[in-house]
């Protein structure tokens, strides 16, 4: 409490000094106390009046600067949950065009005929030009197939192809080589088996 006072009591004296005692504040204060008691009234009740103003002032600035502070961070929050939305919609409308490219793939996909035969038509519907395919007809129900200079991505349709068509149809063995091609080629051999006749896709 002591010191509480002592704090106290130092800041009015520093206050008295450099404030209400300086050279500006004195000729103030003489020229106010110069004025009859009317105008010393008009005149306090002008300085108060001017005091709140500008707590009114500053009160109304901070509040609208608080104001567009919550909006802005409402917008920010609003514009998160946009991206945030937008990228799992994105993510759904590619699965969903993953799948209907899949799909699309296997529609009107004839897989009947021995092993031979489909390796033949899987090459074809992977879009694999007919020089790079060479099908070998191995062991029953079974035919090795070679697949010349293509790309990643056709033997890729080829596989899925063979995997999924619903023919029972499988990969057993598969060899891939890219031979250091500069232009990115792979040369691939696989070994396809294929369950008797189920029908058509």
């Amino acid at each position: 409490m002591k010191a509480w006072t002592n704090f106290k009591a130092r800041i009015t004296g520093e206050f008295k000094e450099k404030v209400w005692d300086s050279e500006a504040v004195l000729k103030a204060r003489q020229k106010f106390s110069e004025l009859d008691t009317q105008t010393q009234s008009y005149v306090l009740i002008g300085s108060f009046a001017g005091f709140v103003l500008i707590l009114l002032l500053t009160f109304f600035t901070l509040w609208g600067r608080t104001i567009g502070m919550k909006n802005e961070l409402a917008r920010m929050d609003d514009e998160i949950r946009m991206a945030q939305n937008s990228s799992v919609h994105i993510q759904e409308l590619k699965a969903a065009e993953a799948s209907r490219t899949s799909d699309s793939l296997l529609r009107d996909f004839d897989f009947s005929g021995d092993a031979s035969a489909f390796a033949e038509r899987v090459g074809t519907k992977a879009l694999i030009k007919k020089e790079s395919v060479v099908v070998t007809p191995g062991a029953k129900n079974s035919a090795d197939m070679k697949l010349d200079k293509i790309s990643l991505r056709q033997l890729v349709r080829a596989l899925y192809l063979i995997e999924k068509s619903g023919s029972g149809a499988s990969v057993d063995k598969l060899s891939v080589d890219t031979k250091d091609d500069p232009e990115g080629y792979i040369w691939a051999q696989l070994t396809l088996k294929k369950e008797a006749d189920k029908g058509g896709f």
